[in-house]
Formats: structure tokens, sequence, C-alpha cells
């Protein structure tokens, strides 16, 4: 996909954005997580598009990156509901008591 035509991403956009979200939506993400995923993905495609010959398919490239960004998610959101619960329980040993 050596600096394709917008065209010839166009193409590859239609005819790949839907396997990709569904793909990702069947792995366990939210269909909003899918579409910023997907988005990304295409998004990665686009600035290295030089790395492809015209004859190549992108897809195993897409996919591959598409894979790893779902991981990350995944990573991100048990760091981040970790984290939530650390906290409601430093505020529950820590909180003063109540005045009266």
């Amino acid at each position: 996909m050596t600096n394709p035509e917008p065209p010839a991403f166009k193409r590859t956009f239609l005819a790949r954005r839907g396997e990709l979200t569904t793909w990702l939506t069947e792995n366990g993400q939210s269909a909003d997580d899918a579409a910023d995923i997907t988005a990304e993905a295409f998004l990665r495609l686009w600035a290295h598009r030089h790395r492809f010959p015209p004859e190549e398919d992108p897809w195993p490239w897409l996919f591959s990156i598409a894979h790893r960004l779902m991981l990350k998610t995944r990573r991100l959101t048990r760091v981040q509901h970790a984290t939530a619960e650390r906290l409601a329980d430093f505020e529950r040993r820590h909180s003063a008591p109540p005045v009266l």
C-alpha cells in the first residue's frame, strides 16, 4: 500500500472496518471501545501506509495493531478499577469519625 490514493484507503476501510469492529466486540470490548480501537488502528495504518506495497493486503498488520490496542485497553481498565478500589478502601480506613 505504497502511499495509496485516498480511494484505495477508503476501499480498505470500508471492506475491513465492520469485520474488525465485530471481532473486537466478540472478544469482550464495548461497542464504544471497539469503535475507538478500530479508528485508532486505521489511523496508524494511514500513518504507516508507505510500508505496504500496493498489492499487499494490510489486514494482518491492521489486525495485529487492533489486537494490541485491545489488550492495552483491557490493562488500562483493570488498573483504573484497581485504583478506584484502593482509593475507596483508603478513604474508608482513614475517614474521620463523625462529629456529634
